[in-house]
């Protein structure tokens, strides 16, 4: 019995058909991925929020007309505001943001308070702050600051963020009783190369193994090996838009979304903090 073999045809028909199925299979095979790969990011991005939120401490948005000192995290940590008078509520990061000028002395303040875990001693600490300078006024423009020096200049407690207009630079700093004790994380050019620019900076301390600096969420500079834990100085106030002991080097420009942390965010939470604000800025532009 002969056996009739295919056409051409009938070759190309069960080729293509072949083909397409080969098609379906990858395409499926691809969605499958990358659909794992969005939940596993998402549970990523979930853990990394979370764990963010329980170690808030202190957060101020200036989202709210009434009350430009209020604490949004669940210590409301509310603070005195001097001579900041209204938010604006164009060209922010996110919702509305604060102008700071040395001028008319503007700040918030919340006072020292034993109790609170804001003013008690640390191992661990992190400040993220959205800020946009505008390179004028006093030699140094702190951003937020818990900082004392003694009198004679011998001791010295606690932490501050802000720069140096002179030397042109930004740092995170930490210290714990003598000039010995001082760690610094700095970065170089940042009021030339950010000057009337929104940008994303973070402090980061870990005690004993590191003080960082991050800028839109990647890490400058770093220090090793810094004290073990800071005091925060006794009867020293907390204050954003400088810090109370340098009361004349008040930061110049615009600050935005404010958090502190008792904790070394990792860096991979530290991006997450900038993209997430970074987003929320981009959809406001677009």
């Amino acid at each position: 019995m002969n056996q009739k073999g295919f056409s051409l045809t009938e070759l190309l028909v069960i080729v293509a058909i072949i083909m397409i199925l080969s098609t379906i299979f990858i395409v499926s095979g691809t969605a499958i991925r990358e659909k794992s790969r969005l939940s596993k990011a998402k549970s990523f991005d979930k853990e990394l929020s979370l764990k963010l939120g329980y170690n808030l401490i202190g957060e101020w948005t200036f989202d709210d007309s009434n009350n430009l000192g209020k604490d949004t995290s669940s210590y409301f940590n509310n603070g005195m505001v001097n001579n900041v008078f209204s938010a604006l509520e164009t060209d922010c990061v996110a919702g509305k943001c604060l102008s700071f000028t040395e001028s008319n002395d503007p700040y918030i303040k919340l006072e020292y308070d034993d109790s609170n875990l804001l003013f008690q001693e640390t191992s661990e600490l992190t400040i993220s702050a959205w800020v946009k300078p505008v390179d004028v006024g006093s030699t140094k423009a702190y951003i937020s600051g818990l900082f004392n020096i003694s009198d004679d200049y011998s001791i010295f407690n606690g932490w501050l963020l802000g720069g140096n207009h002179s030397n042109n630079n930004i740092y995170f700093q930490i210290a714990k009783g003598n000039a010995a004790n001082i760690s610094w994380a700095v970065y170089n050019d940042f009021f030339i190369e950010f000057n009337s620019k929104w940008v994303h900076i973070a402090g980061v301390y870990k005690g004993g193994e590191y003080v960082k600096l991050f800028i839109n969420g990647k890490e400058v500079n770093s220090n090793l090996n810094p004290v073990t834990s800071i005091l925060m100085p006794e009867n020293t106030n907390f204050q954003i838009g400088g810090v109370e002991v340098f009361d004349d080097d008040i930061w110049n420009g615009y600050i935005d979304d404010i958090r502190i942390y008792r904790d070394a965010l990792s860096i991979a939470q530290v991006n997450n903090l900038y993209e997430k604000d970074l987003n929320k800025y981009l959809a406001l532009t677009e």
